[in-house]
């Protein structure tokens, strides 16, 4: 029975009980009152069936759909949990694979850093034998340079003394004042370019030349009249008397400066060959001395 029908009904009853108990009287509105009290109860009781029915129904229902539920829910977690299991075994079988990789790498690194150190060593070694052996070959260059120069100066000494053996051996052959005499174009260092250092007798040049100009050479009795004539910038004047003897022309000279003071010295001449000289000079109570070269350009008598 339908509840809102039964409101409905009721509705009506009790509009017509009122009616009716104004019409008929008390007796008969009690009676009717019964009625519709018992008819209510049943209704209840009827309704409350209903509804146990429908809960019991209902009950029965999402066990049913519950239990279905759990089920599936669980066939799904079987299924993940074999998918899971799966993939914890595919991953253990990728970690193994991996540990392995990663002990040949280590292996790999130990090998390499092995030979690294290896190769650090050797480096250092041919780095210190480098080293000794540029040592070595400075200190052999050094000798060599010091043989050379030796060298030189024995050869220089051979030189002067072949000479002075030939002029010994042939009188007729030594130098007459024709030999000497003439006009020579002149390059030297001065004492104080020189700086006293050791001269290096090998070479036909002074080390550092600072001045030319000309040297006439003059017959002057039994010695000898020089001249010396500067370049600029200082286009200075010597004169000087010097004497022969076998191959070295010795001489005393003067020098007027710029400020009209007069520098005087000595120098030797060696005689290198007939036109060729090589001198070496200092100025009075100087304690250095320069070197000279001196080339014949012009030859002439007394």
């Amino acid at each position: 029975m339908d509840w809102n029908n039964f409101v409905q009904q009721t509705t009506q009853i009790a509009a017509l009980v009122r009616d009716l108990g104004l019409i008929i009287g008390l007796p008969v509105i009690i009676v009717v009152i019964t009625k519709l009290y018992t008819m209510q109860v049943n209704l209840v009781k009827e309704r409350q069936e209903l509804l146990n029915e429908k809960s019991e129904l209902l009950r029965d229902t999402q066990y049913d759909k519950a239990l279905s539920q759990i089920k599936a829910q669980r066939e799904l977690y079987e299924i993940e949990r074999t998918s899971l299991e799966q993939e914890i075994t595919g991953l253990r079988g990728s970690l193994s694979a991996k540990q392995v990789e990663i002990e040949n790498v280590q292996n790999r690194l130990a090998a390499a850093k092995k030979e690294k150190s290896t190769y650090e060593i050797e480096h250092e070694t041919l780095e210190s034998d480098i080293e000794n052996l540029e040592k070595t070959l400075e200190s052999k260059q050094n000798e060599i340079i010091s043989f050379q120069e030796k060298l030189g100066e024995v050869n220089e000494k051979i030189s002067v003394l072949s000479t002075s053996f030939e002029l010994m051996s042939k009188p007729e052959s030594r130098f007459t004042p024709l030999d000497i005499c003439g006009i020579y174009k002149i390059q030297g260092s001065n004492p104080d370019v020189q700086h006293n250092r050791q001269l290096k007798f090998r070479k036909n040049l002074p080390e550092k030349i600072n001045y030319t100009g000309t040297l006439t050479i003059k017959k002057f009795g039994q010695n000898y009249q020089l001249k010396w004539v500067f370049d600029a910038p200082t286009k200075q004047q010597a004169e000087g008397t010097g004497i022969l003897t076998k191959n070295i022309l010795s001489a005393v000279f003067k020098t007027s400066k710029l400020d009209n003071s007069e520098w005087w010295g000595i120098v030797n001449y060696e005689i290198k060959s007939p036109g060729n000289l090589t001198g070496y000079f200092a100025g009075f109570d100087e304690t250095l001395f320069g070197k000279e070269i001196c080339n014949r350009i012009e030859v002439f008598g007394n």
